[in-house]
């Protein structure tokens, strides 16, 4: 650009030298001059800036192609995220709870027992008598040992029993049998026992008057005493 307005200038200055021009000419050449010296730098200018203008727009345009491409490769490169499923909480179940009012205590009272005392009943120890009281009268010999007794005569006031007893260091052991015997005199009669008796032993034929039922009991018969000892024989068998 600089050496076509150098050009142009040569040029007219040469024309100027060799042609005898009027003033007005020469006023108007040299507007002329200026004219196209300053549409040549404008030229020039606008030129320069068309330049950079198109410089810069290709600059952005590549910048943007370059952005567009980073951004897609970033994007392929990046892993799509999967869209995670939540599994539903399951709704908790409300139970109602049916409160109970608790009853009020009953008042315990403690009850004082009273723990009866035990009676010991000490028996009455019968010592036995000869069988003759009061016109009741046993008469019994020494025998065998055996499952029976025998009695050679048995007078009684009342119906009674005659019970067989064991001797216990002299005084009423068990019994081993008993008879019933109407009222007056019984003669050669025997008492059948439930337990025999041994050889050698000591027993007792005791009296208990019946209380009407016939039925032996050393509770509910009253045994015959005099002066609080039982009517009795004693007998030892062989």
């Amino acid at each position: 650009m600089g050496t076509l307005l150098a050009k142009i200038l040569h040029k007219l200055m040469k024309n100027e030298k060799t042609e005898v021009v009027s003033e007005d000419q020469n006023q108007q050449r040299n507007m002329l001059i200026v004219t196209v010296i300053a549409g040549l730098l404008f030229g020039f200018s606008a030129g320069r800036m068309w330049t950079r203008r198109g410089a810069t727009e290709v600059a952005v345009k590549s910048n943007k192609v370059a952005t567009t491409t980073l951004a897609a490769a970033v994007t392929s490169a990046v892993p799509e995220k999967k869209a995670v499923e939540k599994t539903p909480t399951p709704a908790k179940k409300v139970v109602a709870v049916k409160t109970e009012t608790p009853a009020p205590a009953k008042k315990i009272v403690a009850v004082k027992k009273e723990v009866p005392v035990p009676v010991k009943v000490v028996p009455k120890k019968e010592t036995p008598v000869a069988a003759a009281v009061e016109g009741n009268f046993i008469s019994v010999s020494g025998q065998a040992a055996g499952n029976s007794v025998a009695l050679s005569k048995v007078k009684l006031l009342k119906d009674s029993w005659v019970a067989i007893r064991e001797d216990v260091d002299g005084e009423f052991g068990r019994i081993l049998g008993a008879a019933w015997f109407p009222t007056g005199t019984n003669k050669d009669v025997a008492v059948e026992l439930l337990r025999n008796t041994q050889a050698g032993k000591t027993y007792y034929a005791v009296l208990y008057v019946d209380n009407g039922d016939h039925q032996f009991s050393t509770k509910a018969d009253v045994l015959v005493t005099e002066n609080g000892k039982a009517a009795s024989q004693v007998f030892v068998t062989k």
